[in-house]
């Protein structure tokens, strides 16, 4: 799969969620190519948005209900990439 890292990290997190091999792959692929159309598409859309948007992601992405713990962290964590302060 191109994007090898990603694609398993991917895959590693729908089979967390309990999904088949074969079901993870697939979802790791849909994933990685939509969020290439989304960057070739150059949105430009406003980080806020994206981040209020998060427990809608990610319940489409993984067929389950992230704990507002599970939210802040991930927020909290793509606010610090996104400042540079991923330390």
């Amino acid at each position: 799969m191109p994007g090898a890292p990603r694609g398993r990290a991917l895959a590693a997190m729908s089979t967390r969620f309990g999904y088949p091999a074969d079901e993870a792959l697939t979802r790791a692929r849909v994933l990685y190519y939509m969020q290439i159309g989304h960057n070739d598409a150059e949105l430009h859309e406003p980080m806020a948005e994206r981040l209020h948007l998060i427990p809608h992601y990610l319940l489409i992405f993984t067929g389950q209900t992230a704990t507002t713990t599970e939210v802040v962290a991930f927020t909290r964590a793509i606010q610090a990439l996104i400042s540079g302060n991923d330390t």
